[in-house]
C-alpha cells in the first residue's frame, strides 16, 4: 500500500477547466500526501532548492506546447531521478510528443488518462511494477500499456476500424484485441476509429457516411497532423495523434466520450 505521506510535487501553470480533475484526483488517491503545489517549473526548482523535501512523485501539468524550458524539465529530473513523473497535456498538445522533446515520451500522457496512469504509478511506487526508464521507445512503452494489469481489466467491446493503411489497421486492430476488445460485423458498436489520413475535401462526407453506418457509441478520429483537421466540419469525436495511439493503445479505450472540440487552455 502506497503512504499517503509520500511528497508529491504538483505543477500548473494553466489553472484550465481540465486540470481541476487532475488536482482532485491526486487529493483523493493521496489524502494525506505533502502536496507543494507551484506555478511553474522556476518557482518550483527555486522551492526545491532550498527545502529539504523528499519528491516520490511529481506532477506537471502543460497547457501549450513549450510551456516549460527544456533545460528546466532536465534540471527536475535530474534533482530527483527516481521520482515517479506523469507530464499531463492538454488539447492544445497532442502532437507535442513527435515534434518537441523537452519531456521523455514515458512520463508523458493526456490529461483523461491521468487517473490510469496515477495507478501505474503508484503501483511501481510500492514495488508492484517495474518502472518505464525516461528511455523507452514507443514500442516499450506500447508494450508496457497492454502488459499492465490495470489495462487488462477493460470490459469487452466492439469496435470497427476505418483505414486505408493496412500496417496501420492490423496494428491497430492487434493492440484493440490484445486489450480484449472485439472487431464487430454489425453496427451498433462501442468505438469507432476512423483515419483521416489523407485529409481531402469530401473527408467529412466520408466520416459522417462511416459513422451512420457503424452507429458507434464513441467517434474518434485519427491523424497524423491533428492540428490541421478542421474538427468543426466533423460530428462530434475525439481527435487523437496516430503516433501517439500506437505508443498507447489504451487511449482508444480510456478515451472521453465528449467531443474535444473545445480546446481548453
Amino acid at each position: 500500500m502506497v503512504r499517503n505521506s509520500l511528497g508529491v510535487l504538483l505543477v500548473d501553470n494553466t489553472h484550465s477547466v481540465w486540470t481541476q480533475p487532475i488536482v482532485e484526483s491526486l487529493r483523493r488517491h493521496l489524502p494525506a500526501a505533502s502536496i507543494d503545489q507551484h506555478p511553474d517549473l522556476t518557482s518550483a526548482l527555486a522551492y526545491l532548492e532550498h527545502s529539504h523535501h523528499s519528491i516520490e512523485l511529481a506532477v506537471i501539468c502543460q497547457g501549450h506546447p513549450d510551456a516549460y524550458p527544456p533545460e528546466e524539465a532536465d534540471a527536475l529530473l535530474a534533482r530527483f531521478p527516481l521520482a515517479r513523473v506523469i507530464v499531463c497535456y492538454g488539447p492544445w498538445c497532442n502532437a507535442d510528443g513527435r515534434r518537441r522533446d523537452t519531456w521523455p515520451l514515458a512520463v508523458r500522457v493526456p490529461h483523461h488518462d491521468f487517473p490510469e496512469r496515477l495507478s501505474r504509478e503508484l503501483q511501481v511506487l510500492t514495488g508492484g511494477l517495474d518502472p518505464l526508464p525516461l528511455t523507452a521507445g514507443r514500442d516499450e512503452i506500447a508494450s508496457a500499456e497492454i502488459d499492465c494489469p490495470t489495462t487488462l481489466q477493460e470490459t469487452q467491446r466492439r469496435f470497427h476500424v476505418d483505414s486505408s493503411d493496412l500496417a496501420f489497421l492490423s496494428m491497430t486492430t492487434a493492440q484493440l484485441t490484445t486489450l480484449g476488445a472485439t472487431p464487430a460485423t454489425s453496427p451498433d458498436i462501442d468505438l469507432l476509429l476512423v483515419d483521416l489520413d489523407p485529409w481531402q475535401p469530401n473527408s467529412p462526407e466520408r466520416i459522417r457516411a462511416i459513422a451512420e453506418k457503424w452507429q458507434p457509441h464513441r467517434l474518434v478520429g485519427l491523424s497524423g497532423t491533428t492540428d490541421s483537421i478542421p474538427v468543426a466540419l466533423l460530428p462530434p469525436l475525439t481527435l487523437l495523434d496516430k503516433v501517439t495511439v500506437a505508443a498507447r493503445p489504451t487511449l482508444l479505450l480510456n478515451t472521453p466520450t465528449q467531443s474535444q472540440r473545445l480546446k481548453l487552455g
